[in-house]
């Protein structure tokens, strides 16, 4: 497992469970971010498209860990940015305070089917409102949690396959990123 695998397992599970959120609420995209939200993601939320964008904010806290099968594993802290806008059927506001609810309970004891992390731990929300933020139509709020994950040695013979898949990531649908974690785990 790696922390860029983790993210993706935490975008198939939140892709499959914001099937079951009111509709009014229900973001459009689950989507991968390199990292800290900017403008120009703002500027994406305000044109009608609200989304939770995934990301790994850091990693610390280098250590084996006996309960992970004595793997090397690293502390991530993961984030998942709620971004909302004004539509016809939920303000912004209102909008961006059920999704956040909703990730947050989803987070809690969540391993996001991945067999090589903990727990969630620290799970905060922070509301990132600025007049910058208001400006441009959207609201934004931010779920973190550490988990710590294991870093599993991939075998030579492994490798191709995970570069097929690593390639195929970055513009996967959802339905294509469960299946590409099944094949993951059979690695």
């Amino acid at each position: 497992m790696s922390t860029f695998l983790h993210r993706q397992s935490v975008i198939a599970a939140l892709s499959a469970a914001k099937a079951d959120w009111p509709s009014e609420y229900r973001p459009r995209d689950v989507i991968p971010h390199a990292g800290r939200v900017t403008l120009d993601d703002l500027k994406y939320i305000s044109a009608k498209k609200n989304a939770l964008m995934v990301s790994c904010l850091r990693t610390s806290d280098v250590m084996r860990d006996a309960l992970l099968g004595n793997a090397v594993t690293v502390l991530a802290r993961m984030a998942v940015f709620v971004g909302t806008c004004d539509t016809r059927r939920a303000k912004r506001d209102a909008a961006a305070l059920v999704v956040t609810d909703l990730v947050t309970s989803f987070v809690y004891d969540n391993t996001f089917g991945n067999d090589y992390a903990r727990d969630p731990e620290r799970i905060n929300s922070d509301n990132r409102y600025s007049v910058t933020i208001d400006k441009t139509g959207a609201n934004l709020w931010a779920v973190t949690w550490d988990q710590r994950i294991a870093l599993l040695p991939v075998e030579e013979a492994d490798y191709n396959q995970l570069q097929t898949i690593y390639s195929e990531l970055d513009d996967a649908e959802p339905a294509k990123l469960e299946a590409i974690n099944e094949d993951l785990h059979q690695l």
